[in-house]
């Protein structure tokens, strides 16, 4: 299975979510859903301060396709923000 079904078929098609996308550490896209427009800078600075610091996104919150989120919480793997009831959600996966 491609990432690009993958993204589709069980993220989009569980309807688990409504948009997700699929990053390499650097912020360079693998598979994305139609619409989702998170930029390589915006995945790679979030996924920079997992490695280092998630807690220092509390400072100035995620900026995912444009839009600022307030940072909830993180760590290495996991960061969750959060914009009225839209939560973004990052998982590192090694």
């Amino acid at each position: 299975m491609s990432w690009q079904a993958y993204v589709d078929t069980n993220l989009l098609g569980s309807g688990a979510c409504t948009q997700a996308g699929i990053y390499d550490l650097a912020g360079n896209p693998w598979a994305y859903s139609a619409g989702f427009a998170a930029q390589v800078a915006e995945v790679a600075a979030i996924s920079a301060h997992m490695a280092s610091d998630a807690t220092a996104l509390a400072g100035t919150g995620l900026i995912i396709a444009g839009e600022k989120y307030m940072f909830v919480r993180g760590d290495a793997d996991c960061v969750v923000g959060k914009k009225a009831s839209l939560p973004p959600l990052f998982f590192k996966i090694a």
